[in-house]
């Protein structure tokens, strides 16, 4: 007969290996403030209230007041703290902890928490520690080319998609890194 290796036990579903998805604190998204288009040519502030831890999750979240009064959740790149004042759209700074769209960030630009497609909340690059790197953009097919951590490429095709920015201060090292790498 043999023994069950543990990757038949844990695909049963068992109480051990069950995901406890019921403590949660909440699902952590960029706000829809405005349509896609829109918000290329805005900007509207916001205030980092609490890190929270999120059981299940690798990195924490941030509970963030929008200037409208908008409260949501977010993954949390490293540097930010409590009270620290942000900004959300395309006419936002290139600063730690703010969101904007992937088209108005400047190549070299380390990024994370990056939408597939406009407004889906943001879904690569999203666990503790995780970035990407802005390696350009193209004007006549409109795409943005990331290069994950892990040295895969992908291509984006629009520019409306938006992310978090993660280490604006790193940026001039890692691209030597990289080279050094012979990725770039």
């Amino acid at each position: 007969m043999g023994k069950r290796i543990r990757v038949q036990r844990r695909g049963r579903g068992g109480q051990n290996f069950r995901a406890s998805t019921h403590k949660r604190v909440a699902p952590a998204k960029y706000p829809f403030v405005k349509s896609p288009k829109e918000v290329y040519d805005f900007v509207i502030a916001g205030t980092i209230n609490e890190l929270v831890h999120d059981p299940g999750r690798g990195s924490p979240l941030s509970q963030i007041t929008l200037e409208n009064g908008l409260n949501y959740y977010s993954i949390v790149p490293e540097g930010v703290f409590i009270g620290q004042q942000i900004n959300l759209g395309g006419n936002a700074s290139v600063e730690i902890g703010n969101m904007m769209p992937l088209g108005k960030i400047t190549e070299g630009t380390l990024v994370c928490n990056i939408e597939l497609r406009p407004g889906d909340g943001g879904k690569m690059v999203r666990s503790s520690g995780a970035y990407a790197t802005v390696v350009g953009h193209r004007k006549l097919k409109v795409t943005s080319i990331q290069e994950l951590a892990v040295a895969k490429w992908f291509q984006l095709f629009t520019p409306m998609v938006a992310v978090s920015v993660a280490h604006a201060e790193q940026q001039q090292l890692h691209m030597v890194h990289l080279q050094d790498r012979k990725l770039v």
